[in-house]
């Protein structure tokens, strides 16, 4: 009787070894080929889908995001202009300041940006958006020479913030440029392609005319 036990066990054994060789070889060969797929394969990328919103909602929306991003230009120039008055304004108290023709300088270069700046039509000319940004240049110029020929500026918090923030404005110019040329290529992109749609709209819609975008005359879009 013993005896039959052990061979009955044995046998248990066998079998239960054997199942799991086999669990181990589909699993090897699972795995195999899943490796033998490209990762797209493996993992596909779903294919981009039209925009399935109605024209109204998405001219709507082009429109709104246009507006909002001339409105963050709009405000970027004019706190230039606010940075540069006090500046102008508060560095001639700055005990041992002295560098008076430097200041008048950076005066003189802020009325002539206020007179040179831009707007949503002129933007497309490259020479009012050259002159515009040579003029930027020449006020960070002047800017970074007063910081460093002024002594302890840094020690005046007013002052310091305005011409940090003056001269960091170039990097923001560049997004808020590039994204309103965004919102206005998405603008004309719907003018162009979905003009019956618009004139079905009636006349708010079908009345709508293209934007102007940036423009320089080395071809090169901020």
């Amino acid at each position: 009787m013993k005896n039959q036990w052990i061979a009955f066990l044995c046998c248990i054994a066998f079998l239960a070894a054997a199942c799991s060789a086999e669990d181990k070889k589909e699993e090897t060969a699972d795995t195999s080929t899943t490796d033998s797929l490209s990762e797209e394969e493996a993992w596909p990328t779903p294919s981009p889908q039209e925009d399935s919103r109605p024209t109204q909602v998405r001219m709507d929306i082009a429109m709104e995001a246009m507006e909002d991003r001339w409105t963050a230009i709009e405000n970027a120039e004019n706190a230039k202009i606010e940075q540069l008055e006090v500046i102008i304004k508060d560095v001639p108290y700055i005990e041992g300041f002295k560098n008076t023709t430097l200041l008048d300088r950076i005066d003189r270069k802020k009325k002539e940006l206020q007179k040179a700046r831009f707007n949503r039509e002129t933007i497309a000319q490259a020479k009012v958006m050259d002159a515009y940004d040579k003029l930027l240049e020449e006020i960070e110029a002047h800017l970074k020479e007063l910081s460093e020929t002024t002594v302890d500026i840094e020690r005046f918090p007013t002052v310091h913030k305005a011409l940090q923030d003056f001269l960091q404005s170039a990097n923001q110019d560049a997004i808020l440029r590039r994204d309103y040329q965004e919102a206005v290529q998405a603008y004309n992109k719907i003018i162009a392609e979905e003009k019956e749609e618009l004139n079905r709209l009636g006349e708010s819609y079908s009345n709508l005319k293209p934007k102007v975008v940036f423009n320089y005359s080395d071809d090169i879009a901020m």
